[in-house]
């Protein structure tokens, strides 16, 4: 397993697994840890200490009252997930809990600890898309309840901000602050800074977001040029993903509503054919978007709107500052799907 050094807090008085205990600062000194194959190695301040694990070590999380990991272990065809935690007054073997949590074709991608709660991210082997189920188990009662559509998450003092599918595309994510995201890929949160700067990267493209006044700051990239606005700073496009030769022949247009307001509509043409819309709004607000979908009722030649059950639901959309973003909607005959983008040079 690839080593990954850190720091623990090494503390003098014992500390009971389920009921943490702050470690006041006079009773503490500074050492380091290494995650190797089965084991964790502390470096004290005069000497080394081994302690075995069994299995494989997924993830670890330092907290003030020691250090956390989970392993996991193939028990009867299954793999099983344990989280341990390393006693930072006796540096014994760990006292370990059994997750009710199935771990066969997931990575655990992160662990985290708050409030006597472990947060754990798991993620498919097999595919990136549509991000991974972030577990929230009580560390008392092994209570669990499921996030999906989770990629990433980052804890800082008493804040976990995350990216997460929210129905209308990618967004970061921190209580009730939602901040859409225009990169797309495989997304990381790279740092949390001063408790508001959220950098979101996909390893190409890096976003910075202040998550208190739920607005993006900048956008940069080590591949790309961003088109700046010039007409239009906004491009809505939709699409049925149904193929014309699949007999979907027809005629829609959609009527685009911004902040409750009726501000135009894309052009007309079949249902599988790319239909767009463009607009400057003022740069650095977030709007509230709303599609309406129209057909042509050839009988009766002219456009009708379609039942509400066929209709997109509404979306917010934050405009940044210098850049053109794009809206794709995409109609599979009976859900939609939504990705904000930003638009290239």
């Amino acid at each position: 397993m690839k080593n990954c050094y850190s720091c623990i807090l090494i503390a003098a008085s014992l500390i009971a697994f389920a009921v943490p205990v702050k470690v006041r600062a006079e009773e503490v000194t500074l050492s380091c840890y290494k995650i190797e194959s089965g084991r964790v190695v502390l470096y004290l301040a005069d000497a080394v200490k081994i302690i075995p694990i069994s299995g494989t070590i997924e993830q670890t999380w330092l907290g003030d009252d020691g250090l956390y990991y989970v392993a996991t272990r193939e028990e009867s065809s299954a793999v099983i997930a344990y989280i341990g935690w390393i006693d930072p007054g006796s540096l014994e073997l760990p006292a370990e809990r059994k997750l009710p949590v199935e771990m066969k074709d997931v990575s655990i991608r992160r662990l985290c600890i708050k409030e006597d709660n472990a947060y754990l991210l798991c993620r498919s082997k097999t595919s990136s898309e549509g991000g991974g189920t972030l577990y929230r188990i009580s560390m008392q009662t092994l209570e669990v309840s499921q996030t999906p559509g989770v990629f990433d998450l980052y804890a800082s003092g008493q804040d976990i901000v995350m990216i997460m599918d929210t129905g209308s595309g990618r967004s970061v994510v921190l209580g009730g602050i939602t901040v859409s995201l225009t990169i797309s890929g495989d997304l990381k949160l790279q740092n949390f800074v001063d408790g508001r700067l959220v950098f979101v990267t996909n390893g190409e493209e890096t976003e910075i977001i202040d998550i208190r006044t739920g607005k993006g700051l900048h956008q940069y990239s080590s591949k790309y040029e961003y088109m700046p606005p010039g007409e239009y700073d906004f491009i809505v496009q939709v699409t049925d993903e149904l193929p014309l030769e699949s007999g979907n022949r027809d005629m829609v247009l959609y009527k685009v509503f911004i902040n409750g307001v009726e501000s135009g509509r894309t052009d007309t043409g079949p249902a599988g054919v790319v239909k767009e819309f463009r607009n400057m709004l003022e740069p650095d607000h977030e709007y509230v978007v709303q599609l309406e979908r129209w057909e042509l009722n050839i009988a009766k030649g002219r456009y009708e709107r379609v039942n509400n059950i066929l209709q997109p639901k509404t979306c917010k959309v934050a405009i940044p500052l210098n850049r053109v973003i794009k809206l794709m909607v995409t109609f599979n005959g009976k859900d939609y799907t939504y990705n904000l983008l930003p638009v290239y040079r």
